[in-house]
């Protein structure tokens, strides 16, 4: 009982110093070069944009599930909805070592967090970074909160939410599928962007050398909605587009093959 009310007494407290101290300061300004300590790890969230989370802002990381120990993996980090001009992030975990994918994102006391505000586009912000797991075999989880503002400069009508925590389960199998960073892979299909869209998404991957390679897209009942490429594909990064706009709302999914291996990711097209 001591240790509730030890807790609500700091959440009043925060609550209370956000209120008072922040009501002229918004996120040009106190995150301006990152936030940490605002997942659910160790913190309360966005408490200077607004005290509670918002369901309007939706928050979440795709990525490997299952890695194998000491394996170096890429994982994204997503935000929709809310005001949607310009948003941050922070993501932290118990057990692995967190680096940055880009110039966008750096590490802040072991956490991954943005250099500067990013822009929204079509409603969707998205974040690239690696995740290495520790070298013992375990269950480790990937925290995140994001905030979704109007660029304004002041906390009144920016939005916040934590994402759902992410388990990732560190094996010592040696024979995991899962590949390493895209340079030493045979490629990376990254996750289309925007996601969710309406009509029109972007898919990028990586091709680490010249392959005869195919990317098609499909229903979620398996039935092929359209070839994106078909041929010799050289190496270096490589952006398709896919227009739905024929296609009814729902889960689509495509899927990359090369001659040794087929790679496939979902995305979801709402109008």
């Amino acid at each position: 009982m001591m240790l509730s009310r030890q807790r609500t007494t700091r959440v009043i407290v925060l609550a209370s110093f956000a209120v008072g101290c922040f009501a002229l300061w918004g996120f040009d300004i106190l995150h301006e070069h990152g936030i940490t300590g605002a997942t659910r790890k160790n913190g309360f969230g966005c408490l200077c944009h607004s005290i509670t989370s918002a369901d309007s802002v939706r928050v979440w990381i795709e990525g490997p599930e299952s890695i194998r120990v000491s394996q170096i993996v890429r994982y994204t980090m997503i935000i929709s909805g809310g005001p949607a001009v310009v948003g941050g992030l922070d993501v932290a975990v118990n057990h692995g070592t967190l680096s940055p994918a880009d110039s966008t994102t750096q590490v802040i006391s072991g956490e991954i967090t943005h250099t500067s505000p990013k822009e929204f586009h079509l409603d969707t912000l998205r974040w690239e970074f690696f995740y290495q797991s520790s070298s013992t075999a375990e269950t480790d989880t990937i925290y995140s909160a994001g905030n979704s503002c109007n660029g304004d400069g002041l906390p009144k009508g920016d939005a916040w939410n934590f994402g759902a925590n992410f388990p990732v389960v560190v094996s010592s199998d040696t024979t995991s599928g899962v590949e390493d960073r895209p340079s030493l892979s045979r490629y990376n299909l990254l996750q289309n962007y925007p996601n969710p869209f309406n009509p029109q998404t972007k898919i990028g991957l990586n091709l680490s050398r010249e392959s005869n390679s195919t990317l098609t897209v499909y229903d979620l009942n398996g039935r092929k909605m359209d070839v994106l490429f078909d041929g010799i594909l050289a190496p270096g990064y490589h952006q398709f587009s896919w227009d739905g706009s024929n296609a009814p709302t729902g889960i689509y999914f495509y899927s990359f093959r090369t001659e040794k291996r087929t790679e496939t990711r979902k995305m979801l097209l709402i109008r």
